[in-house]
């Protein structure tokens, strides 16, 4: 009996795999919610992980064990294993480098509100004032983002908000609401691989020496975001800076 169960160590890490990649097509192709999506795959590559590393182990070194179970199965199953652990291990420390909140701006003491995004049914219930999250959320961002500043143009206000709005078209933002007369405009913006929608929201006003543009950027779902809203924030400034 004892061998039998060794002797699935190699289906079992495939079907795990194979049961973890379902989950993140499903979730591209929005058969299932990023959410569900994230956590099967998740599930998956663990407890997967677990069960094939150990039981391939067992099929290597078990006594017996070759007689009934092929010694390559068991390393392929060793292999899979340690790739699914360490890739699930990978997520978990990148997760744990940056701190657990998913409301993220420019300006922490007057940040932009939003106004549609309040409206979508998608966060109904949700309230969107600031913060999103932990009320420390303030102060753990400054700590963990300190660069993330307002950020200065010379260009006018007006010519400055046409900035913004071009660059985030650049980035593939969806512009949902847009008011030149207050220099505003929300989009939303997916993840990659989950395609976890996330609300955006664009402020433009006078600066002393030309315009200053706060951004917003907060995730529906979850507690922390792994860094990306914070790193959308950066790749907007990169992208109006360049241009």
């Amino acid at each position: 009996m004892i061998y039998r169960v060794i002797a699935s160590a190699l289906p079992m890490g495939l079907a795990a795999v194979s049961v973890a990649a379902f989950a993140v097509l499903a979730a591209w192709l929005r058969v299932v919610p990023p959410i569900a999506g994230f956590a099967v795959f998740g599930l998956a590559l663990l407890g997967g992980g677990v069960a094939s590393l150990v039981l391939g182990l067992a099929s290597i070194f078990l006594p017996g064990a070759a007689e009934h179970v092929s010694r390559g199965a068991g390393m392929l199953a060793v292999v899979i294993g340690l790739g699914s652990l360490l890739l699930l291990g990978t997520l978990v420390r990148s997760a744990s480098s940056v701190p657990a909140i998913h409301d993220i701006t420019t300006e922490t003491a007057d940040p932009p509100l939003f106004s549609a995004a309040a409206m979508n049914p998608a966060n109904r219930g949700r309230d969107l004032s600031y913060p999103h999250g932990p009320a420390e959320t303030p102060r753990l961002q400054e700590e963990a983002y300190a660069d993330l500043q307002p950020i200065e143009l010379r260009a006018g206000p007006d010519d400055a908000y046409q900035e913004a709005l071009n660059t985030a078209s650049d980035l593939g933002w969806v512009v949902v609401e847009s008011n030149s007369t207050t220099r505003t405009f929300e989009a939303e913006d997916e993840t990659s691989v989950f395609r976890f929608v996330d609300d955006i929201v664009v402020r433009v006003r006078p600066g002393s020496v030309g315009s200053v543009i706060d951004v917003r950027s907060t995730s529906r779902t979850g507690v922390g975001d792994m860094g990306v809203n914070a790193d959308r924030i950066r790749r907007f400034r990169s992208a109006l800076s360049s241009r």
